[in-house]
């Protein structure tokens, strides 16, 4: 009993015997590894250093070829093209002149473009870059077609901008609505400008109210209400009549009323009624 005790209790120790024999031999002596981790802290601190300076290298060469590159793309000429005014033009070259003074590998030709239609008188702009060093901007304005509201114009789609050369000099009918209907009153305006054609009346100026009532005035003053509904029939009906009976009095008419639904009024002019008396 005895013996195997004993033995029982040596066989633990031969065991831990072993175990720091073998980890005396896998960990080095601290001034060992203190060499080793020395060595390797300088072979890091090398690699490091020599990636920076080849980093540096690459930058500065990326640096001056890009610098380069832009001295030889300067922009030198902007060719603008489209149909419009003197003092359009100078709009134009004040809008670009912040975005257009770089060279074309980095120049912005979007935020040109989103500038130029800050302008209310341009309805497309396009911009091109001209390789080495030209920039082709094609401008196309709004075609004015009438006045709206007193204040601005309306393009051929309905769309309102502003240009000052033809609110001052163009002669174009007036139109007047809310805002926001704007093509509404221009469909309305060309439909009778067509039922006019046959007649001695030309439209100048149309207008639709708050409560949607039609009212147009003629080339001669006279005015016509033409109501809220049925306008082109009760007009075309109205014409029959004009042209047939009045002929060349149509002047004479102070205005006309087609609210009424089984016909129309009339009113002359003073100066018409006295001419008539007088005869």
């Amino acid at each position: 009993m005895r013996a195997e005790a004993i033995l029982d209790l040596k066989q633990p120790a031969k065991q831990t015997k072993t175990r720091k024999r073998a980890s005396l031999q896998a960990v080095p002596s601290p001034k060992i590894q203190d060499e080793l981790d020395s060595c390797t802290e300088h072979r890091q601190n090398k690699s490091v250093l020599g990636l920076a300076v080849l980093l540096v290298l690459v930058a500065a060469g990326l640096f001056f070829s890009i610098n380069s590159l832009r001295s030889i793309f300067m922009i030198e000429h902007v060719q603008i093209r489209g149909q419009f005014q003197n003092e359009q033009a100078h709009q134009v070259q004040s809008v670009l002149s912040p975005y257009l003074s770089r060279d074309l590998l980095t120049v912005s030709l979007a935020a040109a473009r989103n500038a130029l239609f800050e302008l209310a008188w341009v309805q497309q702009a396009q911009l091109q870059r001209q390789w080495p060093n030209q920039v082709i901007v094609q401008i196309k304005e709004h075609s004015p077609v009438a006045r709206w509201n007193d204040v601005a114009l309306l393009n051929t789609e309905g769309q309102v901008f502003k240009q000052s050369y033809a609110l001052r000099q163009l002669e174009l009918p007036q139109l007047y609505g809310p805002d926001g209907r704007e093509y509404e009153v221009l469909q309305q305006y060309q439909k009778i400008k067509t039922l006019l054609q046959a007649s001695n009346f030309r439209i100048t100026s149309l207008h639709l109210d708050e409560r949607n009532s039609w009212s147009m005035q003629s080339q001669n003053g006279t005015e016509f209400r033409l109501g809220v509904k049925d306008i082109e029939s009760r007009l075309h009906r109205v014409l029959a009549v004009l042209v047939n009976n009045i002929g060349s009095d149509a002047g004479a008419l102070k205005s006309i009323d087609l609210r009424h639904s089984n016909g129309f009024a009339v009113s002359w002019k003073e100066s018409s009624l006295q001419d008539k008396g007088s005869a």
